[in-house]
């Protein structure tokens, strides 16, 4: 029998652990979709509009000649969207004008200084005379823009609160537990909790180290927790098996610090094969305090519909019972609702 106990713990140890390796793929299959998706969108852009296209190879071309050519203007980029319509004739005489400007500028940089000797006017509007250290500066025919002043830059709070407000990029908006749940230090009722009642009526419970380590020595998963959670209580967003992985490692890692690193597979054996009320008096423990006792009404906000079936004990009955007639009763009392049922 001792054999069979450590077998079963070990199997949980490695599913568990596999579990957590598939959740962590499925978040990083995730974040490379979206990446996918977003260079794929740029690339369509670019492929759509030559003129972008044309304006970035120019930014880039200049950047790497920084070095050798010294501070650069860079290209403006384009005010509108190019027009695609533009004909092939329309492109033609656009090149041909640029090539006679061309001609034209080249033979009116050769000009005469003052005194008679020849000079060269470059690119800047500066003539040469050829004589060492002699430049003589001209006005360009073109006005210098003036820069465009820059707007004031947004504090990283509030950007990153206009992200979370409209849920750009990759960041995703927090879901409304902490609103609709009752807090991680609820008392445990007297009475047999079922685990998918822990799930729907007390979540938050789930960051206890020893109410994780009652549902994943039970078989419970990330893909479960996430999945009996949405099908009962109105989350939004939705709440993702990823999310559900981090907060049960989190809880065991944290079990493993305060009461050692055997501690799971130590006590993990003791949920395998407990029944419900036994289950619940092993993970009630010292956390019962009078201060954190709820009405049973705040079990229900937001709640879909109840546990059904085998997933439904008698705490269900009692909760809707309380619903069904409004009454107002702590959970620590919740024994006396169970006598009228009994």
């Amino acid at each position: 029998m001792a054999e069979m106990v450590a077998n079963n713990a070990s199997l949980n140890k490695s599913f568990n652990a596999m579990n957590d390796r598939v959740a962590d793929l499925e978040c990083y299959a995730e974040r490379t979709d979206e990446e996918n998706r977003q260079f794929r969108s740029f690339m369509r852009v670019i492929s759509e509009h030559p003129n972008v296209r044309d304006w970035l190879i120019g930014l880039s071309s200049d950047r790497n000649n920084i070095a050798e050519a010294g501070p650069v203007s860079y290209p403006a980029s384009p005010d509108s969207e190019p027009d695609l319509d533009q004909s092939q004739d329309q492109i033609a005489t656009h090149v041909s004008d640029e090539a006679d400007n061309t001609d034209n500028g080249a033979e009116t940089n050769a000009q005469e200084t003052s005194d008679g000797s020849s000079a060269i006017k470059n690119e800047d509007g500066v003539i040469d005379d050829g004589v060492a250290g002699s430049v003589i500066l001209v006005h360009s025919n073109m006005a210098t823009p003036e820069p465009t002043p820059e707007p004031p830059k947004a504090s990283k709070k509030r950007k990153r609160a206009s992200a979370q407000a409209v849920g750009i990029g990759n960041r995703r908006v927090n879901h409304n537990l902490d609103a609709i749940m009752v807090s991680e230090e609820t008392l445990m009722p007297s009475m047999a909790v079922t685990d998918t009642e822990l799930v729907v009526y007390l979540f938050r419970t789930l960051r206890r180290p020893i109410v994780t380590l009652r549902l994943r020595a039970r078989g419970w998963g990330p893909h479960k927790i996430a999945t009996v959670l949405n099908e009962h209580r109105e989350v939004n967003p939705p709440y993702l098996k990823n999310t559900a992985s981090v907060m049960s490692i989190t809880a065991l890692r944290r079990g493993e610090r305060l009461n050692g690193p055997d501690w799971g597979e130590e006590n993990a054996p003791q949920f395998v094969d407990a029944d419900e009320k036994k289950a619940t008096e092993l993970i009630a423990g010292p956390t019962n305090k009078p201060g954190l006792d709820c009405n049973v009404l705040d079990l229900c906000k937001k709640l879909k519909k109840h546990p059904e079936g085998d997933d439904a004990g008698l705490f269900t009955r009692c909760v809707k019972y309380c619903v069904e007639n409004q009454l107002e009763c702590r959970l620590s009392a919740i024994h006396e609702v169970a006598s009228k049922l009994a």
